[in-house]
């Protein structure tokens, strides 16, 4: 049987009758997580150090009739799925919902995942009752209730674009249209901002903001009018970087990297990518790079490195018939000279 903190508890501060009932209660969780809805377990104190636990199972309850009520969006079945979600991924092994144990905690986990999941689908004012669970007469089985008051679905209207929008409406649509095709979620709405934010920024609008609006008082038949501002600021371009932590490659050779997107608009994919072949070097154990604005118009590229170890020697022992015993050594360095080449230098030694 699992243990947790209360045998520590028992032994770091004695035995009484507090830590007593606090061991039976944790086996009574322990019986009703696997279907026991009847276990009780007695604690007594027989010594100083000793406890015995009169454990009364009862029957193993399970999973029996379940009956949705109330839900018109969503059909009885998918709701079914998420209110005994968490007893099924606790018992993957079972075949059908009548083998599943009957477990309070999971059931009531279960309604909240309902809940959660009429609210992501833009039913905010959703209301899930907590479950009634009933066991019948000889409590192996017991029927779970579930009434949902759904309320209004909210979704997205009519969408609007203030202040000096530099991108074509249907361009800034079509960056948003994952977020804005489904129901209405504050999550969404945000989602959504920080999608055309994302989108300016990587077309070299680099201090680019962009706020959201919706009322969902203003709403009519759950249809919620949403508004973006867009502040686009100026067109960045990139002029120059800064180079901190070099120890032994020299700066000059980081400089050559990014130097041929001295002068070009700022484009975050671009520096994504000299990002990759950089780590790909093996040179670098980690490496950072920060754009700053300078000016108003301007970014500067600050790097932080922290170099891996260039050098690398290695030792093989080997036997083949012909030749009889060999040793190999080798040695490389990726930074020779301080200048990011490689320079490997390998030298067998075979004997007989």
């Amino acid at each position: 049987m699992p243990w947790d903190g209360r045998g520590q508890m028992v032994e770091d501060y004695g035995l009484d009758e507090a830590a007593a009932y606090g061991v039976a209660f944790y086996l009574d969780s322990f019986y009703r997580q696997h279907g026991y809805t009847q276990a009780v377990t007695t604690p007594r104190i027989k010594g100083p150090w000793e406890l015995e636990l009169c454990v009364q199972e009862g029957p193993l309850a399970h999973v029996g009739h379940v009956l949705i009520e109330e839900n018109a969006a969503f059909d009885s079945g998918k709701i079914e799925d998420y209110l005994l979600g968490p007893i099924r991924e606790r018992f993957p092994r079972a075949r059908r919902d009548t083998d599943l144990p009957l477990v309070e905690s999971d059931i009531f986990q279960g309604a909240d995942l309902v809940r959660r999941f009429y609210v992501a689908e833009g039913y905010l004012d959703a209301i899930v009752e907590p479950p009634t669970i009933v066991l019948d007469d000889t409590a192996k089985s017991g029927s779970i209730t579930l009434t949902v008051h759904e309320g209004p679905g909210y979704r997205f209207g009519n969408i609007r674009f203030e202040g000096p929008a530099p991108l074509t409406t249907g361009r800034m649509l079509s960056e948003i249209s994952s977020q804005t095709g489904g129901g209405f979620t504050p999550g969404r709405l945000a989602a959504a901002r920080r999608a055309l934010q994302d989108l300016y920024v990587a077309d070299g609008y680099f201090l680019a903001e962009v706020t959201a609006q919706a009322s969902l008082e203003s709403a009519q038949n759950g249809v919620v009018p949403v508004v973006f501002s867009i502040s686009p600021g100026a067109i960045h371009h990139f002029q120059g970087m800064t180079v901190k932590g070099t120890r032994r490659l020299k700066d000059s050779f980081l400089q050559k990297r990014f130097g041929h997107l001295a002068g070009r608009r700022y484009d975050p994919s671009a520096v994504n990518k000299t990002f990759r072949e950089l780590m790909q070097t093996g040179l670098f154990r980690n490496l950072q790079i920060d754009p700053v604005a300078r000016g108003a118009e301007e970014i500067e590229l600050q790097v932080r490195v922290e170099e891996a170890n260039p050098k690398e020697f290695s030792l093989a022992l080997g036997y083949a018939s012909f030749y009889g015993g060999s040793v190999s050594l080798a040695y490389s360095d990726r930074n020779l000279f301080g200048n990011g080449r490689p320079a490997p230098f390998c030298r067998p030694n075979l004997s007989a």
